[in-house]
């Protein structure tokens, strides 16, 4: 197979993967809409959590991308070129 070929395969396999939250939303709904604080109201009570866990996944993924992207060693560099 080509390389077209193969990388095509990926990208369907990565995008199966991203429908699965919304194939499993039959399971995780129902506690989630049973369990809530009144202070919030019914949908912020998960929204807000899942919006600092993302943040806090993405904060602690940055130091993961870098690497895989080479910038270890440009960051510092970068920093202290605004700091003159």
């Amino acid at each position: 197979a080509s390389t077209a070929a193969r990388l095509s395969y990926n990208a369907n396999a990565v995008f199966a993967l991203c429908s699965w939250p919304f194939s499993l939303k039959l399971l995780w709904a129902p506690i989630v809409d049973s369990i809530y604080c009144s202070a919030f109201g019914r949908r912020k009570s998960w929204l807000v959590p899942v919006q600092g866990l993302a943040g806090l996944l993405m904060i602690g993924g940055s130091d993961f991308v870098e690497r895989q992207l080479g910038l270890e060693e440009y960051i510092p560099a970068i920093s202290s070129a605004g700091a003159d």
